[in-house]
């Protein structure tokens, strides 16, 4: 096992989800498929996001930044230690050098849900203040304990795995989590705990599902204001996984579910509702926008939630 632990500890109590209009109504009150509905047929409370692949988003350098800063700690390790381990390292690089889009060979895929500490930050309202933006604040343990990614396959099959809520970790930080990262996974190797090809050397393709999910966590210092947080699901090459596709924008942006549910898990308890608070963004007629949320909230079947307007002077 070469990922750290997640612990409520290294958590904020709550993140938040910056998002439009249409994003709010979707994500608040969506038109479930059947196989995301209950045996009870009761949806009420229920989010969905669409986990965008992470090629797609604003920051050009998505992946690639974690990438390069990988393939340069793993050659040079690789270099020094000229073991079965650095001869794994130097084909994990190998691997990572070329671009990341290319499909001359199938590839892992990471979709992401992206959340910021703070629930009025400036610099996200001008990314959604053309629309009148909103952020919905999630309990983080909710998030923990309640999500889960849909992942489907042809002709109908579905299946879902629990996903997380991981920090993203900028410049310096970056730096440190990778070479702490190649030190896990030598202690790993030499403790018995990291999964084998059956030939005698560590699995290359168990280790590149690990990479593809440690580098989407990866970002450069000039995004260090967002605090970010995220819901990330990695997918296998080969399994028949189906990516959704939609427009945002005028672009055509693949994405998979990920679905926060009302209710705990067998064994868990959290006594929180799925909601901490909705932020109303900067722009125009904020209070009709207060009292539209409210009653969205209501007709989705959400109990009783705080919704604000932001303090931020922008008009938007």
């Amino acid at each position: 096992m070469t990922e750290r632990p997640i612990s409520m500890d290294d958590l904020p109590p709550v993140l938040y989800h910056y998002t439009g209009a249409g994003g709010l109504t979707g994500i608040l009150d969506p038109r479930l498929p059947d196989e995301m509905i209950s045996s009870s047929g009761d949806t009420g409370g229920v989010a969905l996001f669409q986990a965008s692949d992470v090629r797609f988003m604003n920051d050009t350098k998505e992946l690639r930044y974690g990438a390069d800063l990988l393939v340069e700690r793993l050659r040079a390790d690789a270099e020094a230690n000229p073991d079965v381990m650095g001869e794994i390292f130097a084909e994990l690089a190998d691997h990572f050098v070329s671009d990341l889009f290319t499909s001359t060979r199938p590839k892992y895929r990471v979709f992401a849900v992206c959340f910021c500490v703070n629930g009025d930050l400036l610099s996200q309202w001008r990314g959604y203040g053309g629309s009148g933006g909103y952020a919905i604040g999630f309990p983080t343990d909710v998030l923990l304990w309640r999500s889960f990614s849909v992942i489907r396959r042809p002709p109908n099959a579905t299946t879902s795995s629990n996903t997380v809520p991981r920090k993203v970790l900028y410049g310096p930080d970056a730096e440190s989590e990778v070479d702490d990262f190649i030190a896990r996974s030598r202690e790993a190797w030499a403790g018995g705990r990291l999964i084998g090809d059956g030939s005698g050397r560590p699995s290359l393709d168990w280790l590149l599902g690990n990479v593809y999910r440690f580098i989407a966590q990866l970002k450069d210092d000039a995004f260090s204001e967002e605090q970010e947080y995220r819901l990330i699901q990695p997918t296998e090459p080969g399994s028949g996984q189906l990516a959704s596709v939609a427009l945002r924008g005028s672009r055509l942006v693949p994405y998979v579910d990920i679905v926060l549910d009302r209710l705990n898990p067998p064994g868990v308890s959290v006594e929180l509702p799925s909601l901490a608070e909705i932020v109303v963004g900067p722009g125009g007629d904020q209070d009709g926008r207060v009292i539209a949320v409210r009653d969205l909230l209501r007709s989705a079947g959400y109990p009783e939630t705080p919704v604000r307007k932001s303090n931020a002077t922008y008009r938007g």
